[in-house]
């Protein structure tokens, strides 16, 4: 047994580079919440940290809230969590996960919150202890997952996984690079323009796909068929002119209330001269194209059987609940996404499961980002997707944030000389990722104990209330 205490959350606040537009808001700053804790078991006492960005208008699409209430609601919640896991006690770190899930879970039904946005609060405290545990064990997440040593019991949270491990689902060794899917939000730039900004980073899609050497995109849309096409054209003249081939997710951002939209909104984009023979080669999934208080309404998987020309569709918002995958899959969904916001057992579990469907019908983990940003929240996500075999991930933390959340002195530097594979040193001095032919490489994330190798003092920043 070991058990959890002297938890603590801070926060530093974080500014965007360039406005990033995505579902109903545009986001330029934000609260980065910052959580350290301390594990204590037989072998020893160690502390473990992990850390997120409180974006508004994800967790809750509420058009009506204010921003100031939907910030307050996530501060709730991450609260909530740190009192629930203040001296609470597992066995294994899945068994104190499932323990502290309960109690948040209790809790936010109790508050009439959300299930997605009751689980922001949990995945910080599981991303902590998991720290704490690997720090305290010497074992790198990767090799503790592949060696059943965390404790996951698959059939907790999937029922048809029962009795198996998930070793048995997942590569026997851990990717150690990764290709960058990059964002493109509703309002970026596309082509090349004249530079706004002096900091020497791309201000463009454009510009970063010349920078980064990037092949793997994640389109953002609107649902409007007619705007799309425009977008999408737009998008695919940038495409055409690298002369490489590109693959791409599109992010249907919640857009349609009835799969009969969606069905002729697909049809017409698949039929628009350029785009409709794109998408058919390059196009991975969409995500989300349904409302979430709709997505996972059984009558859908009339669509599904009705429409076998649909492409692969994935839930990322509607990803509330540990058997929402399982929902979703049933429907007719291809899968999901690994989100850290939203577990780290979860996200191994929702792996397993995708891959135990696989051959019967093809399925789909994508790995997407919240505006993560290192030292831990981008790191620890590298480290899991490492874990579960994924071959790209998407990111944009460092596109439109562009820099290192300053959680405690000397940040940038310590990324710098603990992981001189994933990241660089820029013209003014700061960290920043080093992506080369499209991808990042992750050897040291893979080594380290749970992503971030430095550990970091964080009596500088105040408390969050």
């Amino acid at each position: 047994m070991f058990h959890v205490t002297d938890v603590e959350v801070r926060v530093v606040p974080v500014a965007t580079r360039i406005p990033f537009r995505y579902g109903i808001t545009e986001l330029t700053s934000a609260p980065h919440a910052v959580v350290s804790l301390q594990l204590t078991s037989g072998a020893g006492t160690s502390r473990g940290m992990s850390a997120e960005n409180l974006p508004p208008k994800w967790f809750t699409k509420d058009p009506d809230s204010s921003l100031d209430d939907d910030l307050a609601d996530m501060v709730r919640v991450v609260l909530s969590a740190a009192r629930a896991a203040e001296g609470l006690a597992g066995a294994s770190p899945f068994d104190w996960w499932m323990r502290l899930q309960a109690l948040q879970e209790e809790w936010g039904r109790a508050a009439g919150l959300p299930p997605l946005l009751v689980g922001l609060g949990t995945s910080l405290m599981e991303r902590a202890m998991i720290d704490a545990w690997c720090r305290l064990t010497a074992i790198p997440f990767g090799t503790a997952l592949r060696a059943d040593a965390l404790g996951v019991d698959l059939g907790a949270l999937h029922p048809e996984l029962a009795g198996t491990a998930p070793s048995r689902y997942l590569p026997a060794r851990g990717r150690r690079s990764l290709a960058i899917r990059h964002t493109i939000g509703l309002a970026d730039p596309v082509p090349l323009a004249p530079r706004v900004l002096d900091d020497g980073l791309p201000e463009t899609a454009e510009d970063a796909v010349g920078a980064y050497g990037l092949d793997h995109l994640k389109i953002k849309t609107q649902g409007d068929v007619a705007r799309d096409v425009i977008r999408l054209a737009e998008i695919l003249e940038m495409i055409e002119a690298t002369r490489r081939p590109f693959a791409v997710t599109v992010d249907g951002n919640e857009s349609f209330y009835s799969s009969e939209d969606f069905v002729l909104w697909w049809q017409q984009l698949a039929a628009a001269p350029g785009i409709g023979s794109f998408l058919a080669e390059a196009l991975i999934a969409i995500e989300q194209p349904f409302h979430r208080s709709m997505a996972l309404d059984p009558t859908l998987a009339d669509m599904f059987t009705s429409h076998p020309e649909l492409p692969m569709l994935i839930i990322d918002e509607s990803d509330g609940e540990p058997d929402s995958i399982r929902r979703a899959m049933d429907l007719g969904y291809a899968g999901g996404t690994y989100k850290g916001c939203k577990g780290v057992f979860r996200g191994v579990a929702n792996a397993c499961l995708v891959n135990a469907r696989f051959g019967d019908r093809t399925t789909i983990l994508t790995a997407e980002d919240l505006t993560t940003l290192p030292p831990l929240a981008l790191l620890q996500d590298f480290a899991v997707v490492s874990a579960l075999g994924l071959t790209h991930i998407e990111r944009n933390g460092h596109y439109f944030f562009g820099t290192v959340a300053q959680i405690a002195p000397r940040v940038d530097e310590l990324l710098l000389e603990s992981h001189p594979d994933l990241f660089e040193r820029s013209s003014d001095g700061r960290a920043q990722l080093a992506i080369l032919h499209g991808e990042v490489a992750i050897g040291t994330v893979v080594d380290a104990p749970f992503g971030c190798a430095p550990e970091f003092d964080l009596a500088g920043l105040p408390e969050l209330v």
